[in-house]
Protein backbone atom coordinates (compact mmCIF):
# COMPACT_ATOMS: atom_id res chain seq x y z
CA UNK A 1 0.00 0.00 0.00
CA UNK A 2 2.84 2.63 0.83
CA UNK A 3 4.93 1.80 -2.58
CA UNK A 4 1.05 2.54 -4.45
CA UNK A 5 1.15 5.75 -2.16
CA UNK A 6 4.89 6.88 -3.20
CA UNK A 7 3.84 5.80 -7.23
CA UNK A 8 1.36 8.33 -6.83
CA UNK A 9 2.55 10.70 -5.12
CA UNK A 10 5.25 10.78 -7.46
CA UNK A 11 3.04 10.92 -10.34
CA UNK A 12 1.33 13.68 -9.08
CA UNK A 13 4.78 15.61 -8.24
CA UNK A 14 5.53 15.19 -12.39
CA UNK A 15 2.49 16.12 -13.57
CA UNK A 16 2.83 19.52 -11.54
CA UNK A 17 6.33 19.74 -12.52
CA UNK A 18 5.49 19.52 -16.38
CA UNK A 19 2.34 21.97 -16.06
CA UNK A 20 4.08 24.49 -14.86
CA UNK A 21 7.28 23.79 -17.34
CA UNK A 22 4.90 23.58 -20.33
CA UNK A 23 2.90 26.99 -18.70
CA UNK A 24 6.36 28.62 -19.07
CA UNK A 25 6.80 27.28 -22.83
CA UNK A 26 3.39 29.15 -23.77
CA UNK A 27 3.39 31.50 -27.17
CA UNK A 28 2.15 35.14 -26.36
CA UNK A 29 0.56 37.61 -28.26
CA UNK A 30 -2.86 39.26 -29.19
CA UNK A 31 -4.78 38.50 -32.73
CA UNK A 32 -5.15 41.70 -35.06
CA UNK A 33 -6.30 42.02 -38.64
CA UNK A 34 -3.14 41.77 -41.12
CA UNK A 35 -4.64 45.51 -42.03
CA UNK A 36 -3.04 46.69 -38.73
CA UNK A 37 0.52 45.26 -39.03
CA UNK A 38 2.71 48.04 -39.25
CA UNK A 39 5.23 46.35 -41.86
CA UNK A 40 9.19 47.78 -42.04
CA UNK A 41 11.41 47.30 -44.92
CA UNK A 42 14.05 44.79 -44.48
CA UNK A 43 17.63 46.11 -44.94
CA UNK A 44 18.75 42.91 -46.63
CA UNK A 45 16.12 42.00 -49.17
CA UNK A 46 14.43 45.41 -50.38
CA UNK A 47 11.41 43.47 -51.66
CA UNK A 48 10.82 42.38 -48.18
CA UNK A 49 9.02 43.73 -45.40
CA UNK A 50 8.33 42.70 -41.65
CA UNK A 51 6.28 43.01 -38.51
CA UNK A 52 7.23 41.04 -35.65
CA UNK A 53 4.70 39.02 -34.07
CA UNK A 54 5.89 38.17 -30.78
CA UNK A 55 9.23 37.30 -29.50
CA UNK A 56 12.66 38.96 -30.36
CA UNK A 57 14.45 37.43 -33.10
CA UNK A 58 17.78 38.75 -31.55
CA UNK A 59 17.49 37.06 -28.46
CA UNK A 60 15.67 33.94 -28.98
CA UNK A 61 12.23 32.25 -30.05
CA UNK A 62 10.31 34.69 -32.36
CA UNK A 63 7.30 34.65 -34.92
CA UNK A 64 7.59 37.49 -37.99
CA UNK A 65 5.01 38.12 -40.72
CA UNK A 66 6.48 38.63 -43.59
CA UNK A 67 5.04 40.52 -46.98
CA UNK A 68 7.03 39.56 -50.31
CA UNK A 69 6.38 42.26 -53.71
CA UNK A 70 5.61 39.78 -56.77
CA UNK A 71 9.11 38.99 -57.99
CA UNK A 72 11.03 39.05 -54.86
CA UNK A 73 13.97 37.51 -54.40
CA UNK A 74 15.38 36.37 -50.71
CA UNK A 75 19.15 34.96 -51.12
CA UNK A 76 19.92 31.50 -49.54
CA UNK A 77 20.11 31.69 -46.07
CA UNK A 78 20.43 30.03 -42.68
CA UNK A 79 18.21 30.28 -39.32
CA UNK A 80 19.75 29.25 -35.65
CA UNK A 81 16.05 27.97 -35.17
CA UNK A 82 13.59 26.17 -36.99
CA UNK A 83 11.82 28.00 -40.02
CA UNK A 84 7.91 27.72 -40.63
CA UNK A 85 6.11 29.27 -43.35
CA UNK A 86 2.38 30.17 -44.07
CA UNK A 87 1.42 31.41 -47.59
CA UNK A 88 -1.82 33.50 -47.26
CA UNK A 89 -2.08 35.07 -50.34
CA UNK A 90 0.52 34.13 -53.82
CA UNK A 91 2.65 31.33 -54.57
CA UNK A 92 6.25 30.35 -53.61
CA UNK A 93 8.76 29.41 -55.37
CA UNK A 94 12.29 27.22 -54.70
CA UNK A 95 14.97 27.50 -56.73
CA UNK A 96 17.96 24.88 -56.56
CA UNK A 97 21.10 26.74 -56.56
CA UNK A 98 23.79 26.41 -58.79
CA UNK A 99 26.70 24.10 -57.60
CA UNK A 100 30.06 24.96 -59.22
CA UNK A 101 33.07 22.35 -58.21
Amino acid sequence: MKQQTNRTLAACVAVFIGGAALAEDRATGAIKPLSSVKFSPDNDVKCLQSAIESGDPTTGRSTLILKAFPGCVVPWHFHTAEEQLIVINGAVSHAKASRRV
